[in-house]
């Protein structure tokens, strides 16, 4: 499952690579700055669904909890 989750982090940051290419911006300070804090969140984000789909067992206030 791990190598799934690194797959779908670099698949993003080749997306927002391709996009920005396609609308023309320009790799600067700015740019570069909104990729890292979108691959954050993607991290974030990827992180959040392994941890709760690693135990369906516990329930959902285990979890807000623990967060």
């Amino acid at each position: 499952m791990f190598s799934f989750q690194v797959f779908i982090l670099a698949m993003m940051t080749v997306e927002l690579f391709g996009i920005m290419g396609l609308i023309g911006i320009k790799l600067s300070a700015i740019p570069v700055v909104i990729l890292i804090a979108s691959v954050g969140i993607g991290v974030e984000f990827t992180v959040h669904i392994a941890l709760v789909s690693e135990d369906p067992a516990q329930s959902k206030s285990t979890h807000r909890g623990s967060l």
